[in-house]
């Protein structure tokens, strides 16, 4: 595993994404990834979808696109699919910050 990969695990964890408890390293682990993904899911308003995709032809490189119909945000791309998803669950709290109309609306009663 790449050192950049390791520090990508421990970024997630130091934001509180990841737990340092799971053995899985999501990014090189689908199954870990897939999770992330599903957590990046659950943070977005009905409509947005996160987009995971390669950036160009015969390209090893990723990037994960917010999509709300017209509106398109890229994260920043990383070599890989999963690295793509992680770097993408980083930086989603500073996305839903600047662009709140694209997180999922908890409700109040939840908030107990």
């Amino acid at each position: 595993m790449s050192d950049q990969n390791e520090s990508l695990r421990y970024q997630l964890i130091d934001a509180g994404i990841w737990s340092a408890d799971n053995p899985a390293h999501p990014e090189t682990d689908w199954d870990a990834a897939s999770l992330l993904l599903d957590q990046i899911v659950d943070q977005l308003a009905e409509g947005v979808l996160p987009i995971p995709g390669a950036t160009g032809v015969n390209s090893s490189y990723w990037c994960v696109t917010i999509v709300r119909g017209e509106f398109q945000y890229p994260f920043p791309d990383e070599l890989g699919r999963n690295a793509a998803i992680c770097r993408a669950a980083l930086c989603l709290p500073e996305f839903l910050r600047q662009h709140p109309e694209c997180g999922r609306q908890r409700s109040k009663s939840n908030t107990r």
